[in-house]
């Protein structure tokens, strides 16, 4: 199977005159799971929200199930996404490990939420 659910190609994002990410490329495949790890500043926020929707793309473009999400000039509405994220901070809780955590927020989601 080589069906791609999300497709990130080539995005970059600016904030002001400071560019966060450059031509940054990935693509997963339905039901697969991934983690977005690098130090404090690295831009794994400003890439976790761009896919959700909350900033807009200077190039590139990210696509879901082969429906265009966001390029230059367009950017599909946050709550028409259907994405979900577990961020780091306080959002945890602290007598589960970090499977469990992760776990935890899969088990709640419904059928009509994808989770990154």
């Amino acid at each position: 199977m080589n069906k791609k659910f999300l497709d990130v190609k080539d995005i970059c994002v600016s904030k002001g005159n400071r560019q966060i990410l450059s031509d940054i490329s990935f693509s997963t495949k339905p039901g697969e799971l991934i983690s977005i790890l690098g130090p404090s500043g690295s831009g794994k926020t400003t890439l976790v929200n761009t896919i959700m929707g909350f900033n807009h793309l200077d190039s590139g473009e990210i696509l879901c199930d082969g429906s265009l999400l966001a390029k230059l000039g367009f950017n599909k509405a946050v709550d028409e996404r259907a994405f979900s994220a577990v961020f780091q901070s306080l959002n945890l809780f602290p007598h589960l490990n970090v499977r469990e955590n992760i776990l935890y927020g899969i088990s709640k989601l419904d059928s009509g939420h994808k989770s990154l």
